[in-house]
């Protein structure tokens, strides 16, 4: 239906339309301005948790002032629909960007990186808060002929911090799967670092044309994520200078510690030397044969989206004499630095994003960051890569078959979680140790929606042998070992409110005859079964003695109503094998 009057705004034109809502370019009752209105689905408008998150939206940009972070307006209640109003930015987003040239020459990327690291460092000082899904379409760019571009970050509806915690109780990984940090994937408290992460993965993006895990499975993607080193950038275009690939090495660290101390000295890592911009030829890039399959998988796990996001619904092809080129070879007009001279195509665009004029050179950081990032200390998971073959789903064997298991348990337990989600969330207190709490600084946004990728990995995951049982036979009480670093440790699990592929357990832990020392301590876990094997995903600590982790457990499969013992693999580093009894 169409729409001409919302709240009292004229409506100019329609920006987008997707499963949320629509957003549309209006003008303002009485100022001459124009501005963005998001009107939610009538639907949605009616669902408590997500009223509590459009609202959470709305105060997370009213309280932040600044220059790089869209402004909001208003907000209020229509007719049943939820609508607010925000700074209308006349550009594309990145992803729009990428769309139409492919990848984008490193001053641009060098002064998109430095107004988003400004965001997000004035959100974390200002108001402790971190953004949570930083990626190429949630970064707004409007160009201006001789200065520098203005660049906005846009969608904080997922934004957490310290003062947040009735809607981050779950501990799920939130944010957008190609550019998640590992701490978010593992469900331990999120900051600044994390977002760091994730603008060090959309500036490889930009830079390259693909995010740095961009092929295989989901659960390939994931396990890249926890265990893998990004590859260099200068790797896929040949000729960025060695401090670029520094700066994406450590921004991408897997311990948050080793990264660097702000995003803002990422940013000027990765601008390098002060030096003067590159010409600017006229000349597309050939657009990356993966991106298809990336652009699938850049859905957000929690997605509120914003008024820019589909603001081209119809870009313009790229240069068709680009199309065949061989992998490595660059079209002609390409500078130096091995980047599209971002000029555009020929032709007129449906966006201002046609000319690239450059910024100012910030200085070199203080110091050169590390080559490489160090190894992650204590990881909840440290898994072998998964055969290059499997797609997290097949019948790969041994380490292959875990890892694509335990990243695909992740997956699950978020499609678990919207039906378990509301239970987990009232089920009490998590403890009175600190701890219990600091570390599950997630929300559940991810119990409400799911992408498609998600939704069709876990069905496929899924498929048994049909020989096992529900796992309600599970509950009850189980005890046995486990092995880790410590030593042999006593388990015992005990298994409750279990369905036909989900369960619920308590591990608890403690010392046994031959081991006196090892302290008592216990955690929640949610399993789902993943073919005939069980996942155990840790989700929160009860009681957590000084600074043990939580392990995963994998139960070998089938479960069925005769089983009366399980064995399997403990799936964290320094771990091995478990095996407890009725």
């Amino acid at each position: 239906m169409e729409q001409h009057e919302i709240a009292g705004h004229r409506v100019v034109r329609t920006i987008g339309t997707g499963g949320m809502g629509s957003v549309y370019l209006v003008q303002h009752p009485r100022l001459p301005r124009q501005e963005a209105l998001k009107l939610v689905d009538a639907e949605l408008s009616t669902d408590q948790l997500y009223r509590a998150r459009f609202a959470r939206e709305a105060d997370v940009l009213a309280q932040l002032d600044h220059p790089n972070i869209v402004h909001l307006y208003d907000r209020g209640e229509v007719d049943g629909r939820l609508w607010l109003t925000m700074e209308y930015i006349d550009g594309p987003d990145t992803a729009t960007m990428l769309d139409d040239y492919g990848r984008l020459p490193l001053p641009l990327v060098a002064d998109i990186v430095s107004g988003v690291a400004a965001a997000l460092d004035h959100a974390w000082t200002t108001a402790r808060l971190a953004h949570r899904d930083v990626k190429p379409a949630n970064i707004l760019v409007r160009q201006h002929p001789g200065v520098p571009p203005t660049v906005k970050l846009a969608d904080f509806g997922v934004a957490t911090g310290p003062d947040r915690t009735r809607l981050t109780q779950t501990g799920l990984a939130v944010g957008t799967l190609p550019y998640l940090a590992p701490e978010s994937l593992q469900g331990a408290p999120v900051d600044d670092k994390c977002d760091q992460y994730s603008l060090a993965c959309t500036a490889f993006h930009l830079l390259t044309g693909r995010p740095p895990f961009s092929s295989g499975s989901p659960a390939t993607m994931m396990h890249a994520h926890l265990s893998e080193t990004p590859p260099p950038p200068s790797a896929s275009v040949p000729g960025l200078p060695p401090h670029v690939d520094a700066a994406i090495a450590r921004a991408t660290a897997k311990d948050p510690r080793d990264r660097f101390p702000s995003s803002t000295a990422f940013a000027n890592a990765l601008r390098g030397p002060a030096q003067a911009a590159p010409a600017m030829p006229a000349a597309p890039v050939e657009p990356p044969r993966a991106k298809p399959a990336t652009r699938a998988l850049e859905q957000p796990l929690a997605p509120i989206g914003h008024p820019a996001a589909q603001a081209s619904p119809n870009p313009s092809p790229p240069n068709p004499s680009s199309q065949n080129l061989p992998p490595g070879q660059s079209p002609p007009g390409q500078h130096p630095g091995g980047a599209a001279a971002y000029g555009g195509p020929q032709q007129p665009q449906a966006h201002p994003a046609a000319q690239y004029y450059g910024g100012p050179q910030a200085p070199p950081p203080a110091g050169p960051p590390p080559g490489g990032p160090p190894p992650y200390g204590r990881p909840l998971y440290s898994t072998p890569p998964p055969d290059d073959t499997s797609s997290g789903t097949g019948s790969g064997s041994g380490s292959g078959k875990k890892a694509a298991l335990i990243a695909g348990a992740v997956l699950m337990v978020m499609v678990l979680l919207a039906v378990v989600g509301y239970v987990l969330l009232n089920s009490g207190d998590s403890g009175d140790s600190p701890q219990a709490t600091s570390s599950t600084a997630n929300t559940t946004e991810a119990t409400t929606s799911t992408s498609e990728t998600t939704t069709s990995e876990s069905t496929a995951a899924t498929a048994d042998s049909g020989e096992n049982a529900p796992l309600s036979v599970l509950d009850g009480e189980w005890t046995g070992t486990y092995t880790c670093n410590q030593g042999e440790t006593a388990l015992t699990l005990t298994f409750r409110q279990g369905g036909d592929r989900q369960t619920r357990a308590t591990f608890a832990f403690g010392p046994t005859s031959g081991n006196p020392r090892v302290p008592r301590g216990s955690f929640e876990m949610i399993g789902v079964r993943i073919t005939d094997d069980v996942v155990l995903t840790p989700f929160r600590w009860i009681d957590r003695p000084g600074d043990f982790e939580m392990v995963g457990l994998i139960i070998d499969g089938p479960v069925t109503d005769r089983t009366q013992s399980l064995s399997g693999t403990v799936s964290t580093e320094g771990c091995t094998r478990f095996a407890v009894s009725r």
